[in-house]
């Protein structure tokens, strides 16, 4: 669960603070954390109780829960920041400000197909992911990335369609 929050909670950082003109805010990160501890066991009671049930090889039950818990927690809060970034998102701005942010630009396009590859890798991860159990771990990480390449295509050229047409 550590790579995963790793991969998908960096990167959904970095894009919302792309397209946030205020760059990353670390009081808004930890508001979202706390409410997200709360509600993660309530909304997760399934995922959580799986990784109680049948926990990694090698590590302990209460780990598992507690690491399912916490990266659960984190790529939500990363999720939820990069959304209500593209929510707050001014298309009237400018495109690219190098100098917008210490150490991320503000680029709010390249943030917003950033975060959108991000949410459908996760999202096709999640399917492939229901039928793990009988494929091999290789296959099931090359058709969750395919997986989620191909929908980022697709919602990523209606959205253009939408936006242009």
């Amino acid at each position: 669960m550590t790579g995963i929050a790793v991969a998908f909670g960096l990167s959904m950082l970095v894009a919302g603070a792309m397209v946030n003109p205020e760059g990353l805010r670390f009081s808004g990160l930890l508001a979202y954390a706390a409410i997200m501890l709360i509600l993660m066991p309530i909304m997760g009671w399934s995922v959580l109780l799986q990784a109680a049930i049948f926990p990694p090889a090698g590590e302990s039950r209460s780990r598992s829960v507690l690491a399912t818990w916490i990266g659960g927690t984190l790529v939500a809060v990363a999720v939820i920041f990069w959304i209500a970034s593209v929510l707050d998102y001014d298309p009237s701005g400018r495109w690219v400000d190098w100098s917008g942010h210490i150490l991320i630009p503000y680029w709010p396009r390249l943030g917003i197909a950033l975060g959108l590859f991000g949410v459908c890798v996760l999202v096709s991860s999640g399917a492939v992911g229901a039928t793990a159990p009988v494929l091999h771990r290789e296959v099931a990480i090359r058709a969750a990335v395919i997986g989620g390449t191909v929908l980022f295509g697709l919602v990523y050229v209606a959205g253009w369609i939408l936006v242009e047409g």
